[in-house]
């Protein structure tokens, strides 16, 4: 079963084929919304293609479409569901959908995709949305596009079975436990650029105390099982004269660095990486902080470039090397 829809219609009311017997459906460009529950219930819809000119999908559009294994999301698109409130995912009981893609795009979606049986996922523009253990427990696979400047706060947090991650060169920011308790996590992959990447403290502000407190979040990959770890670009950590941060400081995991694009390694940025024997330095580095590999116990042999003008005291103490 299948349904058409004429060049005229611009919307589809709430629940207009809720629980029908529908197999497949193509939205038109002409339609700007799909209202709620639209097509909840559809539990032969196995096949839905939405087109460029949608901007607002409704709460629970799709819930309990037990059939349906994939879905894209068009650039156009701004809002799905009701993010931010209990009333439930677009995917709500879509058991089958284990692929979404969310295509490139400039515009931030506002979004609830919270779906127990996602495995794929494209996301091509930033999304306020979440995709961590709680919402999307069998996430195994990430793909970041060109349209995603920011990985928000806890976004792949104890994402348990993601395996490997690019950070796109389009990234600006990461923000607090992007990647925290990822156990699986062995490949984290920062590609080459000259623009810094920036990891990002949040914090809140108690204003009943005097002076005002603050308290800051970090822990972008702690807990994480990263083995390889490749950095193609600058990083920056922001509000680090307020509270020094690392991001990968002390993650015992770690065996293999490669680092490119990069002039300076700072000050106790690998320090405690205690599984990590294989570093391999770029031709641009001209600094090596103090403790920068401190206690980096299996390190036995380090290929210093010419480049490099100032080391650090205690940078490869207690080092095999």
């Amino acid at each position: 079963h299948n349904v058409t829809f004429g060049a005229q219609v611009t919307s589809i009311p709430e629940r207009a084929f809720n629980n029908s017997p529908l197999s497949e459906i193509s939205i038109p460009a002409t339609v700007e919304t799909i209202g709620s529950y639209a097509f909840s219930g559809c539990a032969a819809l196995a096949s839905v293609n939405l087109n460029d000119g949608l901007t607002r999908i409704g709460n629970r559009v799709f819930s309990n479409c037990t059939a349906l294994t994939q879905i894209e999301i068009p650039a156009t698109v701004e809002t799905v569901g009701h993010p931010g409130y209990s009333d439930g995912s677009v995917f709500d009981g879509c058991t089958s959908l284990e692929t979404l893609i969310i295509a490139d795009g400039d515009t931030e979606l506002s979004a609830d995709f919270s779906c127990p049986s996602l495995k794929n996922l494209y996301l091509g523009r930033n999304c306020n949305n979440t995709w961590n253990n709680y919402d999307t427990p069998e996430l195994s696979s990430v793909t970041l596009g060109t349209g995603i400047t920011t990985i928000a706060k806890e976004a792949f947090k104890s994402c348990s079975k993601l395996a490997s991650i690019t950070i796109s060169a389009s990234v600006k920011n990461i923000h607090s436990y992007a990647f925290q308790n990822c156990s699986a996590l062995k490949t984290v992959i920062i590609e080459d650029s000259a623009e810094p990447l920036v990891f990002a403290q949040d914090y809140t502000k108690d204003i009943y105390t005097d002076p005002p407190r603050y308290t800051y979040y970090s822990d972008w990959f702690k807990n994480a099982g990263i083995e390889n770890l490749y950095i193609g670009r600058p990083t920056e950590i922001s509000l680090f004269e307020h509270n020094p941060a690392y991001p990968f400081k002390g993650i015992t995991s770690i065996k293999n660095l490669t680092i490119k694009n990069c002039e300076e390694i700072r000050a106790n940025e690998f320090n405690g990486c205690t599984g990590l024997s294989e570093v391999t330095l770029p031709e641009s580095l001209t600094t090596i902080g103090g403790s920068a590999f401190s206690d980096c116990a299996a390190i036995s042999h380090i290929d210093l470039p010419e480049s490099l003008t100032t080391i650090g005291g205690s940078a490869f103490s207690d080092c095999a090397a």
